[in-house]
């Protein structure tokens, strides 16, 4: 995993932290405990899709990449970034010797 993918994974443990322990003061928060299962879900599919770039498997990262479009997909920044590891491992699969 590199190192910014490995931050931003730091990050979203850090946030899933945070949002337990808002729930530990309001449990019944019904909003803050659907946001927090939803990062915690990210955070797992993405550490999973830094794994499998870092291993290259590629046609892997693509299947995982699509589940991560499938929790999140109303963030433009977030969807425009998901789309880019896309076209990348895309990229690799049919053509390995192009690095974007």
């Amino acid at each position: 995993m590199s190192d910014y993918t490995y931050l931003r994974w730091i990050r979203n443990v850090h946030l899933c932290r945070e949002i337990r322990e808002c729930l530990k003061l309001d449990p019944d928060h019904k909003s803050c405990h659907d946001h927090y299962k939803k990062v915690k879900k990210l955070s797992q599919l993405l550490k999973a899709v830094g794994d499998l770039i870092g291993e290259q498997r590629w046609t892997d990262c693509i299947s995982k990449l699509a589940q991560v479009r499938k929790v999140e997909s109303h963030e433009p920044r977030f969807v425009q970034r998901v789309n880019g590891h896309l076209c990348h491992c895309h990229a690799q699969v049919y053509n390995p010797c192009f690095m974007l």
